[in-house]
């Protein structure tokens, strides 16, 4: 170990890469990893991505090579759609090519590309608003039908917090894309979602049984003392760092800011 050397950006290359690795070297589905912490559940934990779909990029080109085809490749397919859904929101076709590119290559996205768990969520929340739009004025429940698989790949992508973030702003961009907007639709397009969840739940039900089962085991179950709820609360240094990093008014303290880095 050259001590005059770090290793790159603590998620991506202690976490991501060796986890995709191992994936990649024991056929993918297992259920525990005897590599990390001393042994750790694998399947079990959905940030594994161990049933999500385009995980085989690692299984063809390894975890090293396959990460960069990863991201790569959720960058095009999340531009592609998100122009997509945005023609299908009435928008020209220059808008629309301003807004993927700069949306696919802008800082959001850029910063989720270090956490591939929230990439690979996020990247198909345009797919979710081209069928709205698509079916707002139309059958809800054919939309609902269409919304299923996305929804499941999501659900295996490993971040159902983010997927759900994504669900709410894709709801809002279709029922406030005009003038139109009404409980009617709203009612419509909620309804659509019932149906895309559930088909969504159940085409993702291995991933689910899995971590449903894996959760009561976790110590986070028993609830979080308070020393260790204040280390990610919002004290007053923690604020000061989301706004002035460390290379421009250096903590005089020693302690490493990681919110400012992030």
């Amino acid at each position: 170990f050259d001590k005059d050397k770090v290793l790159f950006l603590y998620d991506l290359s202690l976490e991501i890469v060796p986890k995709r690795a191992f994936w990649a070297d024991s056929g993918g589905f297992v259920l525990w990893n005897p590599y990390g912490f001393f042994g750790m559940p694998y399947s079990a934990n959905p940030q594994s991505q161990a049933f999500y779909p385009l995980s085989l990029i690692y299984k063809i080109f390894g975890a090293e090579r396959g990460v960069g085809y990863f991201i790569f490749l959720h960058h095009l397919i999340f531009m592609l759609l998100f122009y997509l859904a945005l023609r299908k929101l009435n928008k020209s076709a220059l808008v629309s090519m301003v807004m993927c590119v700069g949306f696919g290559l802008g800082g959001f996205f850029i910063s989720i590309t270090l956490l591939t768990i929230l990439l690979g969520t996020f990247t198909w929340m345009p797919a979710i608003v081209l069928i709205l739009a698509h079916y707002k004025e139309r059958s809800w429940i054919k939309a609902g039908f269409f919304m299923t698989p996305f929804i499941a790949l999501q659900i295996l992508a490993g971040e159902v917090q983010i997927a759900v973030m994504s669900w709410i702003l894709a709801l809002c961009m279709v029922l406030f894309s005009d003038d139109k907007y009404s409980w009617k639709r709203f009612f419509r397009l909620a309804g659509a979602f019932g149906i895309g969840a559930i088909g969504g739940i159940l085409l993702s039900a291995v991933q689910l049984f899995l971590t449903m089962e894996m959760i009561p085991l976790s110590e986070r179950a028993g609830g979080l003392n308070i020393d260790r709820i204040l280390i990610w609360s919002l004290k007053p240094q923690n604020i000061l760092s989301l706004i002035l990093a460390n290379y421009i008014i250096p903590p005089d303290t020693g302690v490493v800011w990681s919110l400012g880095f992030f």
